[in-house]
């Protein structure tokens, strides 16, 4: 028996017509999803809850863990070799400071601390900033009923300069704590003209000489 040709078979369900298939184009590349832009991500940064420490004071290091996006999508991660504690007491810029105030060194108060707002903790902050932490702290002393002078720290060129206050009329624990209040490390303290730095947390006291020495009208 011949065999049965069938003519004009339909197609497969299963099968689409290859005259419905678009042909490729030679151009385009063959994965597209390479050539579309990557979708923008905004940055985020998770820091945990560690302080900033700077040696000398002006050059803040972050000494905690933190994970950064970036905008290409890409996870970046820095870990610090090391955690150091911050030593207020062996910082130069802090053994080493000078103070500047319009007050002459004969109208002194004969015991009084010195304090300011600026830089929390060694970290850097803009001027503004210090100047609204510097406004809050003459608030806060104004509010205890604490008089104050002009009195700003930095180095003998002038170069780094932290604007605070002369409270006389109250003890050195309750200077510290002030201190401690508006996160620094540490305060100065003025008895029979001898100068202190005094740690607003643990640790003792450090006898930096007279006063006399240190003290600048400008």
């Amino acid at each position: 028996m011949a065999p049965v040709v069938v003519k004009n078979r339909p197609p497969c369900a299963s099968a689409p017509l290859r005259e419905n298939i678009p042909a490729p184009d030679r151009a385009a590349p063959r994965d597209t999803r390479l050539s579309q832009p990557r979708k923008q991500r905004p940055n985020r940064l998770h820091q945990h809850q560690f302080p900033w420490v700077a040696y000398p004071i002006g050059i803040p290091e972050p000494i905690s863990l933190f994970v950064e996006t970036s905008d290409a999508g890409l996870n970046r991660v820095r870990i610090p070799a090391r955690l150091p504690p911050r030593r207020p007491m062996q910082n130069p810029a802090y053994i080493q400071a000078c103070l500047r105030s319009p007050v002459p060194l004969s109208e002194l108060p004969p015991s009084f601390g010195i304090v300011t707002a600026c830089n929390p903790f060694g970290r850097l902050l803009t001027e503004e900033a210090n100047q609204n932490r510097t406004h809050r702290l003459r608030e806060q002393l104004t509010s205890l009923g604490l008089d104050s002078f002009p009195v700003t720290g930095g180095d003998e060129a002038g170069v780094h300069l932290e604007p605070g206050f002369g409270i006389p009329g109250t003890d050195r624990d309750a200077i510290t704590r002030i201190g401690a209040k508006f996160e620094q490390d540490a305060v100065f303290w003025v008895s029979a003209g001898i100068l202190e730095l005094v740690p607003c947390g643990p640790g003792a006291a450090k006898t930096l000489g007279r006063l006399d020495t240190r003290w600048l009208n400008p």
